[in-house]
Parts: structure tokens; C-alpha cells; sequence
């Protein structure tokens, strides 16, 4: 089985940012070859459309999970992190910033491991001291500097979303969506006291050789 990905050219053709993260997503896709990234078989198009031809994810989106289960036991939250974590590396490596890490963007395959998808806001050629200053991806899980776009952000942006989606599979929902402002954020800070091993862990600095 394979998943069919459907862009109809009608619609993209009078936006050039349509047209950019539809070309983001085939070359992100043809660039990549790694486990915990959704693989591309085939890209062709039609006089009307063009398709992407990816491996097919059995288990669905994680979002739909977390809809059923509200939070995760950390176990079941570390697995999935560890190859977020790995996924996001290989980009970064090969210059490539994600920039809508979401429990919407991360697929299920049949034995449970992760795939990400969906690079349309993704940026490729991100060598290092290069910055950019677009502002996309999803407000919740955006680092403050995507927000303020100066003097522009790199690849630890990617990280602060991690960070946010950590949050997210532990708690149940980010630390900046409230309507109780002081009071509901003092209560997602009691709720991860019990995460305080795997989220010390994850902020451990890497030492340099």
C-alpha cells in the first residue's frame, strides 16, 4: 500500500507561497532517506495535478491517539521522543529546518515507530550562521524568536517546538494555550514535577570535545 498525496495545480497557481511549500515538501522528500522520516517513492504530475507517492503509515496520526488517550504515560512518550529526536538531527545535519514539529505532522507505521510528515514549511540550505525570518508554522509551538523575526532564527527553533510538543504528549496540551492565565500555568509546572527526569535529561547541554 502506498499514500497518495493530491495537489491540484488550480489552486496553488496564483499563490507563490502555495507554489514554494509544495516545492519545499517534494525537495525536503527527495533529499531525506532516514527511518522516522515518511519516505517518497515517486513525485509526477498531470496537466491538472501533481501527486507524491509515500509509504503508507497504518497507524494514523499521533494527534488522533493523543484525542483517545488526552496525555501519555511517559514511557510511551519517551519512545516517541527519542526518535523526534533523531528525525529532527538527521534534518539538521543536512541543513534542513522542520518548522511545524505538531502531534498533527508525526505518523504511526504499523509497529509504532514515528514518521514525520508534512515539509511544505520546511527550509532547506540552513549552513551554519545562516538565518531566516519567515514567519510560518503553528503560533503554539513557535519559538519567540520565529515570532519577532529579528534578527531572524535558525535551526534551534526546531528544538523549542520539541520542547512544546514534549509538553503536549505529558500534560496534554501546551503551556501557552489558557484561559486562566498564572493560575493554569502553575498547574502544568506541578503536573511535570513528575517528568522531571526525562525533561532534565532532554536539557542536558552536549559537551564539547
Amino acid at each position: 500500500l502506498y499514500a497518495l498525496k493530491s495537489v491540484n495545480k488550480s489552486r496553488i497557481a496564483s499563490s507563490q507561497t502555495d507554489i514554494r511549500h509544495t516545492k519545499a515538501e517534494r525537495d525536503v522528500l527527495v533529499k531525506t532517506d532516514h527511518p522516522f522520516v515518511v519516505k517518497l517513492y515517486w513525485a509526477f504530475e498531470t496537466p491538472k495535478r501533481l501527486y507524491l507517492v509515500q509509504e503508507f503509515c497504518r497507524g494514523g496520526e499521533l494527534f488522533r491517539r493523543m484525542e483517545v488517550e488526552r496525555m501519555m504515560l511517559e514511557e510511551h512518550a519517551r519512545f516517541y521522543l527519542c526518535e523526534i529526536v533523531c528525525a529532527i538531527e538527521y534534518l539538521h545535519s543536512i541543513d534542513i529546518i522542520y518548522r511545524d514539529l505538531k502531534t498533527e505532522n508525526v505518523m504511526l507505521e504499523q509497529n509504532g515507530h514515528v514518521k514525520l510528515i508534512d515539509f511544505g514549511l520546511s527550509k532547506l540550505g540552513m549552513n551554519e550562521g545562516v538565518l531566516t525570518n519567515t514567519f510560518c508554522g503553528t503560533v503554539e509551538y513557535m519559538a519567540p524568536e520565529v515570532v519577532t523575526r529579528s534578527p531572524g532564527y535558525t535551526k534551534p527553533a526546531d528544538w523549542w517546538s520539541y520542547g512544546i510538543f514534549t509538553f503536549d504528549l505529558l500534560t496534554g496540551r501546551s503551556p501557552f494555550h489558557s484561559n486562566r492565565g498564572k493560575h493554569q500555568m502553575e498547574e502544568h509546572t506541578s503536573e511535570l514535577q513528575s517528568h522531571h527526569d526525562l525533561v532534565c535529561r532532554l536539557l542536558l547541554e552536549k559537551k564539547k570535545k
